[in-house]
């Protein structure tokens, strides 16, 4: 049996207590153990938690550029009072500072986004490798 946790493969091993109880016992394995029909149900996995991120990412762009708008362009903040100026420049500075906890999220968002992609980019070289040391066997 496998699983895999923070992109690290474990495999399950039956092990015995001093008391003779059985437990199993987790041990970390190459990913090039791991058996290729696991790997694809992690792709699959990924592919789908990288479809919800990508998706919670666009709506939370989306939003900050709503409100990014609303701020720049339609508010009555007095920008001229507050900071000498009120230039596109300085109302999306504004802008930027009210909206910080979207751009926290974003940031964050993207960071999730880039992990997912690479690690889909790493298990589908590693099932590519083991198709091709399967075909190589069977000739």
């Amino acid at each position: 049996m496998f699983k895999c946790e923070n992109g690290k493969w474990f495999e399950s091993h039956r092990g015995y207590d001093n008391d003779g109880e059985p437990f199993d016992e987790w041990i970390e394995v190459p990913l090039t153990k791991v058996p290729a029909v696991e790997l694809l149900n992690e792709w699959e996995s990924l592919v789908g938690e990288l479809a919800e991120k990508s998706l919670e990412l666009s709506e939370c762009k989306d939003e900050y550029a709503r409100k990014e708008f609303a701020i720049v362009f339609q508010s009555d903040i007095p920008f001229k009072e507050m900071y000498g100026s009120a230039s596109e420049k300085t109302r999306k500075q504004h802008a930027k500072g009210e909206l910080s906890d979207l751009d926290g999220q974003i940031t964050g968002l993207e960071v999730s986004v880039d992990y997912l992609k690479h690690r889909i980019e790493l298990l589908k070289y590693v099932i590519r490798t083991k198709n091709v040391l399967i075909e190589n066997q069977g000739h």
